[in-house]
């Protein structure tokens, strides 16, 4: 009892000395970027984020389409189908490059991305059946939502931080940021084609 009080003490220091990183997305591509994730580079740790990540097929679709991991985190891909539907797992992105066989009805498996990057899922059962998953390099990152995003609970600290567009006509885009204890650190991300020159 006194190990877990302990830690739990130790937690709510180490998130009282966290800051948080917000901002907006100003889309001046004219483009829909369709997925935006916001993160961290780097090797940060993240000890306090540990919880796993799971991908159902259920109704003859990957649930969900879009999933963003930290390199290394347990994903489990579990065929939820009601009816005896055998679905299959793999994916020929350089990144990852697997396939898990056939799981029936109830059955599933456990992996990690151990890569950076964007991973394309598929099912070998049914040809319609896909997904992406994009790797991030730790667990400080932000899927945008309505044009905003929010890391939470960052170690005060100067960090690069970097916005990945799943439409590859749009530019990604790379800043430096300071974290302060207990404060919001703001970075509003720009949106532009790519092969277009920023005007000063």
């Amino acid at each position: 009892m006194k190990i877990i009080l302990s830690c739990l003490f130790l937690l709510a220091i180490a998130t009282a000395q966290a800051g948080d990183i917000g901002g907006t997305i100003i889309n001046k591509s004219r483009l829909n970027p369709k997925h935006i994730v916001v993160y961290l580079d780097g090797n940060i740790a993240d000890s306090n984020k540990t919880e796993a990540f799971v991908i159902e097929q259920k109704k003859r679709k990957f649930r969900p389409t879009f999933l963003v991991v930290p390199v290394n985190r347990s994903i489990i891909f579990r065929n939820n189908e009601a009816k005896d539907i055998n679905h299959n797992v793999f994916s020929r992105s350089p990144n990852w490059n697997v396939d898990l066989g056939l799981m029936g009805p109830g059955n599933q498996q456990s992996r990690v991305f151990p890569k950076q990057g964007r991973v394309r899922v598929l099912c070998s059962v049914h040809r319609h059946m896909r997904m992406e998953v994009y790797v991030t390099p730790n667990a400080y990152f932000a899927e945008v939502k309505n044009s905003r995003y929010v890391i939470k609970d960052v170690p005060p600290g100067t960090y690069t931080i970097k916005a990945w567009v799943s439409n590859g006509r749009i530019r990604s885009s790379t800043s430096r940021i300071t974290v302060t204890s207990g404060k919001m650190a703001v970075w509003d991300v720009e949106l532009r084609r790519r092969g277009r020159r920023r005007s000063r």
